[in-house]
């Protein structure tokens, strides 16, 4: 590789025209709300809408025979073992048909008809629900939905496209693998859009790169994930006031299952301690998605009154606080959050102690963030009713208990194998708490699924090139040592091209860290760092105009 390639190239993503180009189009983009919900109509057009702001974008940079497509999403897809039930449709969630009539993926490729190999660049245009507006505090950020998750990978497309084009025009040399670009919908909730994408595209030859938010290191493997439904029914009138004790119950067994998990599993590219999470998403009132950590849970007891609730308080105190020490020291919580927050409160005239338990949210597969909520509160719930105060009171209008959350895991593990642990646990948790209350187990009508998202574990091809020439761009680029390839701590589409191509490589701007939260930002450099790389490692070997 050339020093006159690396040189403009670093010119170019420091180039402030190009950053502001980059932030207009991330704004325009983000404006639109694609976050999964009811609305298909509302989907649906603003979905077009961002299709067509990328094609305007990018039309200047296009040759004159460059063509674009939509490629829709096939009821057949329910067949498939990687479908999704689209969750977020409501009453239509079960006619596939219906959900995805007049949507599509976009496809373009500016080089249509040249046979061989080819790299493809891949980003999702949908987010997870709210939708956040989006704001620039700065003129080098970003802040809203989709900033970090995935609408800052669409603009890097579009990028690599300005880059390529410019460096063609200046010095008639074109990529030796055309480049070609796939904009998926309902990545969020499965995959759905490349699952009906890649039934109309010969994957053989492909060489994908998959913008995900992934600090701007390349992973040509990725941790696996299914999201769990466990939902409790507690008909039984031992068991009516007793609801948070069964979730108690069930959660600690799963979270025991978990770390079971994470001790047998093992491969080269993950760390198993990190990447094989569990996540408690969302109970009752609290929590917003199956995959973001759960980041506050409030709990109250009541106490009968007599004068004595300064003494339960300190001995309450006393019970939560070491209970949280004991379960970090042996490792079954981490905590980088402050403490519980234990006070006295007046609630109609009745007295309660009232806990407020506090992690830092975020994505399933975020290493930086702690115990999610509810796994700390199932452990606090349990400790208070072994020290005599029982279950803490439910909260109105939730009959039914529903744990949503994600389970994480490696290539040596296979989706039947998470699945059939999980359901062990679930129903052991569930004999648990039938045990403990001494009730029959089918006084709890319980049931565990995994609808939601169920994405497998993949591991590239060793020779794959994709990763190889990311890796040696960045030496290239930043003037230091290539990157290790590792494994990729969260789940995306990867894994569906991953099923057609022995060469898939997640690799994108921003930090999964801060996507699916309310803190989601980029910092808009990282996205002509991430364009810079790509157009490196596809020009490596590169040729004149053909």
């Amino acid at each position: 590789m050339t020093s006159e390639l690396v040189t403009w190239l670093n010119e170019r993503r420091q180039n402030f025209e190009l950053r502001d180009w980059a932030g207009d189009l991330l704004w325009a983009l983000c404006q639109e709300d694609t976050s999964l919900g009811e609305d298909l109509e509302r989907l649906r057009r603003n979905e077009q809408r961002c299709f067509e702001l990328l094609h305007d974008a990018m039309g200047e940079d296009l040759p004159a025979g460059a063509e674009q497509a939509g490629l829709p999403v096939p009821g057949e897809i329910a067949e498939d073992p990687y479908f999704t039930q689209p969750y977020y449709a409501g009453e239509l969630a079960g006619d596939v048909e219906a959900v995805y009539r007049e949507r599509h993926n976009w496809w373009l490729d500016p080089q249509p008809g040249e046979p061989g190999d080819y790299w493809l660049l891949n980003a999702h245009v949908d987010t997870v629900p709210p939708h956040i507006p989006p704001s620039r505090p700065s003129p080098e950020r970003m802040n809203g939905r989709g900033t970090a998750d995935d609408k800052n990978g669409l603009v890097a497309m579009a990028l690599v496209q300005k880059l390529l084009h410019q460096w063609h025009q200046q010095h008639g040399e074109r990529p030796a693998w055309p480049v070609r670009y796939l904009v998926s919908i309902d990545e969020e909730m499965g995959g759905n859009g490349t699952l009906g994408a890649v039934r109309q595209l010969d994957l053989a030859q492909a060489h994908i790169v998959v913008a995900e938010p992934s600090s701007l290191l390349p992973y040509p493997a990725n941790r696996g994930a299914v999201w769990f439904a466990a939902r409790l029914a507690t008909g039984h009138p031992v068991l009516q006031q007793r609801r948070y004790g069964v979730f108690a119950f069930v959660a600690q067994a799963l979270m025991a299952a978990g770390r079971t998990l994470r001790e047998e599993s093992e491969h080269p590219m993950f760390n198993a301690h990190k990447d094989a999470q569990t996540c408690f998403g969302m109970l009752g009132p609290f929590g917003l998605h199956p995959s973001s950590a759960c980041d506050e849970v409030t709990l109250r007891w009541a106490l009968p009154g007599g004068g004595a609730e300064t003494e339960e308080l300190e001995r309450a105190e006393q019970v939560i606080q070491s209970t949280m020490a004991s379960a970090i020291l042996n490792g079954h919580l981490s905590h980088d959050t402050r403490d519980p927050e234990i006070q006295l409160v007046e609630v109609q005239g009745r007295c309660f102690i009232e806990v407020t338990i506090s992690a830092i949210g975020g994505h399933m597969g975020s290493h930086e963030r702690d115990s999610d909520a509810l796994a700390k509160a199932s452990g606090i719930i349990l400790a208070m009713m072994d020290a005599g105060w029982g279950e803490p009171e439910w909260p109105q209008g939730y009959d039914e208990i529903v744990l949503e959350g994600g389970q994480g895991f490696l290539p040596d593990r296979s989706l039947a194998d998470l699945q059939h642990r999980m359901r062990a646990a679930f129903k052991d948790g569930v004999a648990r708490a039938a045990l403990h209350y001494g009730v029959d187990e089918s006084a709890i009508d319980a049931e565990i699924t995994f609808d939601k998202l169920h994405n497998a574990a993949f591991c590239s091809a060793e020779d794959a090139p994709g990763g190889q020439r990311l890796r040696s761009a960045l030496a290239s680029l930043n003037g230091g040592e290539a990157p290790s390839l590792k494994g990729w701590k969260a789940s995306c589409d990867a894994r569906i091209f991953a099923r057609h191509c022995p060469d898939v490589t997640t690799f994108g701007p921003g930090a999964l860290e801060v996507a699916h939260s309310n803190r989601e930002g980029i910092e808009l450099q990282d996205i002509l760092d991430m364009a810079a790389t790509v157009v490196h490692a596809v020009l490596q070997d590169r040729e004149g105009t053909r």
